[in-house]
């Protein structure tokens, strides 16, 4: 079990929200998905070793190895804004409203140093991922039914 999932079910565990790895809608593929009465958090997590850079209309970041060889990733802010866009049209397409959706970037700060910044999409490190989900929009009762988004999400 990777870190960032065993951060969120321990994060999950004691507010009874559901966490779901490798989901999938229309063949689009969420890393991680954290479901509870705040809303859905989409989680992209990137663990690649080497410097990642990029900008949000960039097509694709490169990461760029010990050995300065550079290679082409995917762009990860668009994945986080697609993540939701997705999320967004699934919900709606199930009569299901007022839900709020976040998304994050996770960067395993052990083996990448990301070296750009995302105005839209918070990128948070690994090692900073408990202390990012216990802000208050996390603890908040928006009414969300979590039962109904995971069945949505796991049909």
């Amino acid at each position: 079990m990777s870190k960032v999932k065993t951060t969120l079910k321990r994060f999950s565990l004691l507010r009874d929200y559901k966490v779901l790895e490798n989901a999938k809608i229309n063949e689009h593929t969420f890393d991680y998905l954290m479901i509870g009465a705040f809303g859905i958090l989409s989680v992209c997590y990137f663990d690649k070793k080497g410097e990642l850079y990029g900008n949000e209309n960039d097509e694709n970041f490169v990461i760029v190895d010990k050995k300065t060889n550079r290679i082409k990733t995917e762009n990860l802010i668009k994945k986080a804004k697609k993540d939701v866009e997705i999320l967004r049209a699934a919900i709606s397409e199930a009569k299901l409203y007022n839900i709020k959706i976040d998304s994050a970037i996770v960067v395993d700060d052990k083996k990448c140093q990301p070296l750009f910044s995302a105005s839209s999409v918070p990128v948070v490190k690994l090692s900073a991922l408990s202390k990012f989900l216990n802000q208050e929009k996390y603890d908040v009762d928006n009414k969300a039914d979590a039962n109904k988004i995971v069945s949505l999400l796991t049909k």
